[in-house]
């Protein structure tokens, strides 16, 4: 082989590489906590990942919440401008015993979604016989862009 042969075969090779990558740049987005807990298991909330982006589905689910308890007053805030966040609430399954909870490790955005890691926590020794359903619920800045959940 040629200099010259060596050449274009480097080149196509870098031209090939370079056009097969995409660099997915991700940027950090800190949360505000608005609470976290277990329900009772009582409130008739399925297991799920929700969006809250206004104010009559943010008052239902209060509503539902506060069902037989008061797990409201413990929020660090309630009233929500929707014009400027939106609200992220997870909600585990129903356990049959206590120690369960829920953290969201990370929230990260990229050009197409937003990305939340959310973590199950498990109890560690003996756990309160107790009905417990974890969740969590923070702000986020609002966006239009599909929230995943891992």
């Amino acid at each position: 082989m040629n200099f010259k042969t060596i050449k274009i075969l480097i080149f196509l090779f870098l031209v090939g590489f370079f056009s097969n990558c995409s660099i997915i740049e991700e940027t950090e987005i800190i949360p505000t906590l608005i609470g976290k807990g277990n329900l009772m298991g009582s409130e008739n909330i399925a297991q799920q990942n929700i969006v809250i982006s206004n104010e009559v589905s943010w008052l239902d689910l209060i509503s539902q919440m506060d069902t037989y308890n008061s797990y409201s007053s413990g929020f660090t805030e309630t009233d929500i401008d929707f014009e400027t966040y939106m609200l992220v609430a997870v909600f585990d399954q129903i356990y049959g015993n206590g120690g369960h909870g829920l953290e969201i490790n990370s929230i990260y955005e990229n050009d197409t979604e937003i990305i939340i890691d959310v973590e199950k926590v498990n109890p560690a020794g003996d756990a309160t016989c107790v009905i417990s359903q974890p969740y969590y619920i923070v702000k986020i800045p609002k966006s239009n862009k599909t929230v995943v959940f891992n």
